[in-house]
C-alpha cells in the first residue's frame, strides 16, 4: 500500500479527472485492492476480480468527520 500510496500525486497529475474525486476515496480502494493481494498471496482468499459490469450495484467508500457528508437525492 505505502508504495502505490506515495504515487498518487503524480497519478492524479498524469490523469486529471482523478481530481474530481475524493482523495479519502481513492487512497482507500489502493487500501483495498492491497489487502486483497496480501490476502490472495497468503492463500487466504481467491485472486481479485474487477467489479462486474453487469450488476448495477455501485458503491463508495470515504470517511466522514463531523458530519460533513449529506446525501442528496437517489
Amino acid at each position: 500500500y505505502g508504495t502505490c500510496s506515495a504515487k498518487l500525486p503524480a497519478i492524479k497529475k498524469e490523469f486529471v479527472w482523478l481530481k474530481e474525486v475524493d482523495s479519502i476515496a481513492i487512497q482507500s480502494s489502493v487500501r483495498n485492492l492491497a489487502d486483497a493481494y496480501t490476502r490472495f498471496f497468503k492463500k487466504q482468499n481467491s485472486a481479485p476480480r474487477f467489479k462486474s459490469k453487469k450488476n448495477n450495484i455501485q458503491s463508495y467508500t470515504t470517511k466522514q468527520t463531523n458530519e460533513n457528508i449529506a446525501v442528496v437525492g437517489n
